[in-house]
């Protein structure tokens, strides 16, 4: 039995706030890269299968190749989110994300590291593994 490691774990507070679609975006058929500045897999939304609404109070996994969103509320509340990458992951934005204090870092064989502000107009570049 094959195991997949690494991705993400999540989970809300607040009943349909997030949404997922049940596949995972692959790179194209000579290795180039489908996937959009930021993650952004808004070009592909019309060939992807439909979004299944995430339960509130529940953890979910999922590759960081999941197609998933935050949704707005449809009313004002609190709301708690928990979003845990793990080190095997496509890409790791450094500058919003935790460092690990036992000092694992992402494997340059399998993560690419970037640096800055996504949301930023000069956005984030590439580091040098």
């Amino acid at each position: 039995m094959r195991f997949i490691e690494g991705g993400i774990y999540m989970a809300s507070n607040v009943e349909e706030s997030c949404e997922a679609r049940d596949c995972k975006i692959i790179e194209g058929e000579n290795g180039e890269e489908i996937i959009g500045q930021f993650g952004s897999v808004e070009h592909l939304r019309g060939i992807l299968p439909p979004p299944v609404k995430l339960k509130a109070n529940t953890m979910y996994w999922m590759t960081d190749r999941t197609p998933h969103e935050s949704l707005p509320l449809k009313s004002t509340t609190y709301r708690q989110f928990f979003r845990l990458v793990t080190s095997k992951v496509s890409l790791w934005y450094e500058d919003h994300s935790t460092k690990n204090p036992l000092g694992v870092v992402p494997d340059p064989s399998i993560t690419k590291i970037l640096k800055g502000d996504k949301f930023s107009k000069d956005g984030v570049w590439l580091l040098d593994n």
